[in-house]
């Protein structure tokens, strides 16, 4: 026991983290039980506290195109305590399901299956007029919005911002159990600054060509360049490789920088219909804009709504809800990630997606296939079944173990308690392979009674280095954590 320890009362509400010695009196003394957790120390205390005394606790958070980073900040009687810090895995299979539910619905379209015969772009049961005239069909004749619906601030959030938004949620919703957590404060990614989506100005837009293609004095300051003649003297304008007046727009492949003569020269052409040439290399794209923006403001709007349900103060550094605090552990964070950070070693939160439930295959078959045993009847049509496998079940009785996979869809219950072990995609387990110990996550069960375990093997705040493992569960498999959300230790494995 090393660190700070968590504590809760007798009944569950989390308290201000203490030290590991005072906790180990506690344990001594009788007057507090240890908790199982597969990351954190947590004990129980044996009565209820009515009125405890505690300090605000921050958690500092830091969005990137993989990950989110946490850091938990405790305010202490003279300066802030650092507890932990936390790198959250997005990465899911979700685009892969998207993907292939959009080929799905993409063949199931071009067979011409469910479409209803239309007249005018409607079908003919909506032509006429006591259909049209009634609330069922008025609601079908209403014009429908984008995105299936989506209307207002919910356009432009696909699908794969939401998984990250309810991923953080998820992972500060089990920390709020452990944690008396009251504010969050969001730390700016680095190369990128949040904004309110507002197009840049002139000024702005001509600085950050400068950035791009021009070169720094002696003095270090930013000194522009024409695009066409190489001039650094003059009024050095923004020019419109394709003219305005010819449909061109502020995209920054259609941006560089001309000075007044070769603007006037140029006129209302291209550089090829002028007979000019750029003399710079013009990049395809701003060198301040890349995927990491859009994902962290989309991943923001999608989890502004989920931190009402956690009852979170949001905060962003320089707003005007900011607190001393808020700036104190800002500044504290930024200082100890750098080069030698004093913070503990990160801890890997896994949150659990959602397992497969598909058991037939997308393909139908005639009514006249005949029968066969992987083939079964679904409403209307014939479809082929797939072996999922939700469970395996151990049972462990009269000196040997016996290993069941359960399909998906088979409600079997499972035997006594004490002699059946039941175990589920997402679940934490640690097992032995080739005499080494190994902790992770299942991610698949083998018909042949065999796990696969994603084992972390590293985690840094660009991603976390996840590595399968194949392991027999006959033998040293114990269950470390059941819950939707896996906080692990990353420990490296030796190749076998």
């Amino acid at each position: 026991m090393s660190g700070p320890v968590f504590v809760v009362d007798a009944g569950g509400t989390p308290l201000m983290p203490m030290s590991a010695a005072y906790a180990r009196k506690l344990l001594r003394e009788g007057k507090a039980q240890r908790l199982a957790h597969s990351a954190f120390t947590v004990i129980q205390l044996s009565r209820h506290v009515e009125q405890p005394t505690l300090r605000p606790i921050v958690v500092a958070l830091k969005l990137h195109l993989r990950t989110a980073e946490l850091f938990l900040v405790a305010e202490g009687q003279q300066e802030l305590q650092p507890l932990h810090h936390l790198i959250i895995d997005l990465r899911t299979d979700l685009p892969r399901r998207l993907r292939r539910r959009a080929g799905h619905r993409r063949r199931r379209r071009a067979r011409q299956r469910y479409h209803v015969l239309s007249r005018h772009g409607r079908p003919f049961k909506l032509r006429r007029p006591s259909m049209a005239r009634s609330a069922w069909g008025s609601a079908l004749m209403r014009p429908r919005s984008r995105r299936g619906g989506a209307t207002g601030s919910q356009l432009g959030i696909t699908p794969v911002l939401i998984w990250r938004a309810q991923a953080i949620q998820r992972t500060l919703g089990a920390l709020q159990r452990l944690l008396p957590i009251s504010q969050l404060l969001l730390l700016d990614s680095p190369g990128i600054a949040y904004h309110d989506h507002q197009p840049p100005t002139p000024a702005e837009r001509r600085e950050r060509l400068i950035l791009a293609y021009g070169y720094c004095d002696s003095l270090g300051r930013p000194v522009p360049v024409c695009a066409f003649c190489g001039t650094t003297t003059g009024s050095i304008e923004v020019e419109h490789l394709l003219p305005t007046s010819r449909g061109g727009t502020e995209a920054w492949e259609n941006l560089a920088l001309a000075c007044r003569a070769c603007n006037q020269r140029k006129g209302a052409q291209t550089p090829e219909e002028a007979g000019m040439q750029l003399l710079l290399h013009h990049s395809l794209r701003s060198q301040r804009r890349g995927r990491l923006r859009p994902y962290v403001d989309g991943t923001l709007r999608a989890l502004r709504g989920h931190l009402r349900e956690l009852n979170l103060i949001a905060i962003r550094p320089g707003g005007a809800e900011g607190n001393r605090l808020a700036q104190d552990v800002m500044s504290s964070v930024l200082s100890k990630t750098a080069d030698n950070t004093p913070f503990p070693e990160p801890i890997i939160a896994y949150p659990v997606p959602r397992p497969r439930k598909q058991r037939f295959s997308s393909r139908n078959y005639r009514l006249s296939t005949s029968s066969r045993a992987d083939l079964v009847r679904v409403g209307r049509a014939i479809k082929r079944l797939v072996r999922v496998n939700q469970s395996l079940r151990l049972n462990r009785g009269s000196g040997q173990v016996r290993v069941q996979a359960i399909l998906a869809g088979d409600n079997q219950a499972p035997g006594k308690p004490d002699a059946s072990l039941l175990i589920r995609p997402g679940m934490l387990c640690s097992a032995a392979r080739a005499g080494i110990p190994v902790a992770g996550v299942v991610s698949a069960i083998h018909s042949s009674g065999r796990l696969t375990l994603r084992v972390p093997v590293g985690a840094s705040p660009e991603a976390v280095i996840w590595r399968p493992v194949v392991i027999s569960p006959r033998r040293d498999l114990r269950v470390l954590s059941t819950d939707r959300v896996v906080f692990i230790r990353p420990k490296p494995i030796e190749p076998t």
